[in-house]
């Protein structure tokens, strides 16, 4: 598999952070989204990922929602 091929594959992942910046939103509304929805996530040991193309299909599926965060 070539480097680009590779990097574009994983892009489809992003992180807490990228997920913050682009909600602009703070660090712990972040994090309690992903424990307290059923948002898409992966958790490898203590680290998040959320793949974006389901995150994409979320949002569809919830716009006009609330989403309690306890």
């Amino acid at each position: 598999m070539q480097k680009k091929q590779k990097q574009q594959e994983l892009k489809r992942l992003i992180t807490p952070k990228e997920l913050q910046e682009y909600l602009k939103c703070g660090k712990n509304t972040t994090y309690r989204l992903l424990k307290y929805t059923n948002i898409p996530k992966i958790k490898i040991g203590k680290r998040y990922y959320i793949p974006v193309e389901e995150l994409n299909e979320w949002w569809e599926k919830n716009i006009g929602a609330e989403i309690s965060l306890r």
